[in-house]
């Protein structure tokens, strides 16, 4: 999530006597912007990173902040669905009530601390938040936690093929807060200045496996035939939730029969039918097909939808070819 990301590079950039207060969303009821564990870090002279609304709870934090933290952590709710809400001047407008937990932020960086870890090892844990602003990585026996969250690290894509349009679909990645690997066997493709924005990009034989760990995301973009045949070989073994090829379909199929490979797996052709021409809108759809993949989404319109957006659901989306 590149809110995680966002939040821990806000919290590195400030002084060294710079006071600070965490946000965090650790409640909700009814229908409202932010989900539990949204959070927002502000500092007196205002608002740093992250966000735990729309925008409406944004500004009262910034002005009662480290008031209402001076003695300690101070548990607050925002309720929108009261009748005199707008009078309140929160104006949430979404008929729900957050409760917002602000507390100081340590030295050490506390919670914000336990999600750099998981964006630097890349090893999900379990945060526990209580009341009077403590936390804890596993749980504590005794008091019940305001909030238990599962941190997990980002999101990872794996691009094989470091083509000129494989830069606009890192950009895309990126700015969802993916993580991002670029695989190319050509030294001349595959270098960082080429592709800044990419977590890592390696120089590697196409039929020479990769570690893929287990519910990545995987792009097949080589425009070789051969590059393609050598990589589904073994990539077609791997734990990825998500492999995707790019090419018209006939081609797809070819190299599954010649190959004698089982392409149920697959999305080809990859991404979403959004009349995508060019690099820039098939990234966009790329990166489209993959998240609604990665949540369980549906792909479709949301007018018309009745039940809530954040309504959890397993993902459903299954390879075709």
């Amino acid at each position: 999530m590149r809110e995680h990301t966002d939040l821990v590079r806000a919290w590195r950039a400030l002084p060294p006597d710079s006071e600070a207060v965490l946000a965090t969303v650790v409640a909700t009821r009814g229908s409202v912007y932010r989900r539990p564990g949204a959070r927002m870090l502000l500092t007196r002279e205002g608002w740093v990173a992250g966000s735990i609304s729309g925008g409406c709870i944004e500004s009262d934090l910034v002005q009662t902040a480290f008031d209402r933290t001076a003695s300690g952590a101070a548990l607050v709710t925002y309720d929108a669905s009261a009748p005199d809400d707008v009078l309140l001047g929160f104006g949430l407008g979404c008929n729900g009530a957050v409760d917002v937990l602000m507390q100081r932020l340590p030295t050490d960086g506390g919670p914000l601390a336990v999600i750099e870890s998981v964006l630097h090892d890349r090893q999900e844990r379990w945060l526990e938040t209580y009341a009077d602003g403590s936390w804890q990585v596993t749980r504590l026996s005794g008091d019940e936690p305001l909030l238990s969250e599962r941190l997990q690290p980002p999101p990872a894509l794996v691009i094989f093929g470091a083509g000129h349009d494989a830069v606009p679909l890192v950009r895309i990645a990126k700015e969802v807060g993916w993580h991002v690997t670029v695989v190319d066997g050509r030294s001349a493709y595959a270098r960082e200045e080429r592709l800044p924005q990419a977590d890592r990009v390696l120089i590697s034989p196409p039929a020479n496996p990769i570690p893929i760990e287990g519910g990545a995301s995987v792009v097949v973009m080589t425009h070789s035939f051969a590059n393609d045949v050598a990589i589904l070989a073994w990539l077609l073994q791997s734990p990825a939730s998500y492999i995707g090829v790019l090419g018209p379909i006939h081609r797809t199929r070819r190299i599954l029969e010649e190959q004698g490979l089982d392409g149920s797996r697959l999305y080809a052709p990859i991404g979403l039918d959004l009349g995508a021409e060019g690099p820039d809108e098939i990234a966009l759809a790329i990166v489209a097909e993959i998240q609604a993949v990665r949540t369980g989404g549906t792909a479709n319109h949301l007018k018309g939808r009745m039940t809530p957006l954040h309504e959890k659901k397993e993902p459903k989306y299954v390879g075709r070819i």
